[in-house]
């Protein structure tokens, strides 16, 4: 079996890091590895027997080109995830359709480009105090912010009047209690950690300084990941990222779903590159 692990042309060195455990279980399955850049147009996708996108970390800047990319990879061969997926996945519009759908997410308001809202009208209408904004397109915290409506009014608009935004409550309790992600592959929680932000800060992100800890999901955490990717039915993620927060009631929440390029925190579970390679086998098999 031959696999493309795809990366982009400026992060294929850290993707060998970064993938190094699950290239070694593929290995281990007589699978034939091979990190290829979505942004290289001389790839032949039909080489494969299947493509995963994986460490594609500059999609966000060249959203619609990746997008056609994937439909290109995916008329060739097996793409996991499906492209329809990662296409509604790619814009944060998605909490939303998940919210409609009964998922504790939570709550989000999108404000498209341009469309002259004002945050402190948007605070209002949906009864948010503390509020967080980020881009509907993005990762890695780019250009978060949480305050009040009113100190981050001049932000919000000038982020709006290029990008779509999202507006939600802020939940002060991610502070301290971080929040948890759940791997899920194939439908099944494979393994999680615990994301602790630095001091003083809100962003679970080890760019910004946040402590990663492996940790058992309990079993309320658990039923709500494997919920969350059933009813994305008929288009069935292989590999699912499930980021979960619980305020300061415990009440339990979708803080995002994953399904692009999730970390899929291999260096902190003993099996996780074993798991998530046997998913991969699987699908294809």
């Amino acid at each position: 079996m031959r696999v493309a692990l795809v990366t982009s042309r400026e992060h294929e060195t850290n993707a060998r890091s970064v993938d190094g455990p699950l290239i070694a279980a593929l290995n281990d399955r007589d699978v034939d590895v091979t990190l290829t850049p979505w942004d290289d147009d001389s790839i032949d996708w039909g080489q494969f027997d299947t493509a995963v996108v994986r460490t594609t970390w500059n999609y966000q800047h060249h959203r619609d080109t990746f997008l056609d990319t994937l439909d290109t990879i995916e008329r060739d061969t097996r793409l996991i995830n499906p492209a329809t997926l990662i296409r509604w996945n790619t814009h944060k519009n998605y909490l939303a359709d998940l919210e409609e759908q009964g998922a504790p997410v939570i709550p989000t308001v999108v404000s498209e480009t341009g469309s002259g809202a004002t945050l402190t009208a948007i605070a209002a209408t949906h009864h948010f105090g503390h509020v967080i904004i980020k881009p509907a397109v993005g990762a890695g915290g780019r250009a978060v912010s949480h305050g009040t409506p009113d100190a981050l009014a001049a932000t919000f608009a000038g982020l709006n009047a290029t990008e779509d935004m999202i507006v939600q409550p802020y939940l002060a309790a991610v502070e301290t209690g971080g929040e948890r992600s759940l791997i899920v592959a194939n439908g099944t929680v494979t393994h999680a950690v615990q994301k602790l932000p630095a001091a003083g800060d809100f962003r679970a992100h080890e760019r910004y300084g946040a402590t990663y800890l492996p940790v058992t999901a309990d079993t309320a955490e658990i039923a709500l990941a494997t919920w969350l990717v059933s009813v994305l039915h008929p288009h069935i993620p292989t590999i699912a990222r499930v980021d979960l927060i619980r305020d300061g009631n415990g009440t339990l929440y979708v803080s995002e779903l994953e399904l692009t390029e999730p970390n899929l925190y291999l260096a902190y579970h003993d099996r996780a590159a074993a798991l998530i390679a046997d998913a991969i086998v699987t699908a294809v098999t």
